[in-house]
């Protein structure tokens, strides 16, 4: 009989190790699209961005790209254009790859505060796509 409980436990921890190398690759080869997401402030960040996996990613944009995918972080190389619907090629830090496609767009508006104006953008991102490689 303990030879048998054991054995039962040692498939049980074979089930549960090929689950988590099963887990690991989960987007593997699979696009996950993504939703429409207002941006953070006047930056050109989203937080929690609605897509097709479940996943949790985020993107930041300035004068480069990075995405993170469920903390994996994600970047061109040379630091990459922040452009609109151009399929952007990213790497993590081991040498994986995915391509970001997104669609943006912004809205300006003008604060009036006394004798103080200044201009406030506010950025969504309205649809795109994630290839993971």
């Amino acid at each position: 009989m303990q030879t048998k409980k054991l054995g039962s436990v040692i498939v049980g921890l074979g089930m549960i190790m090929s689950g988590l190398v099963a887990g690991n690759t989960a987007y593997a080869a699979t696009t996950i699209d993504l939703y429409t997401t207002g941006g953070f402030g006047n930056l050109n960040q989203f937080h929690d961005v609605g897509n097709s996996a479940g996943a949790n990613i985020s993107i930041y944009r300035s004068t480069g790209v990075v995405v993170y995918i469920d903390g994996v972080a994600y970047s061109a190389p040379t630091g990459g254009a922040a452009t609109d619907n151009v399929d952007l090629v990213l790497t993590n830090s081991v040498g994986e790859t995915i391509v970001l496609n997104a669609h943006y767009s912004y809205v300006r508006k003008q604060v009036n505060s006394g004798r103080t104006h200044m201009w406030v953008t506010h950025w969504t991102l309205e649809s795109g796509s994630i290839q993971v490689n």
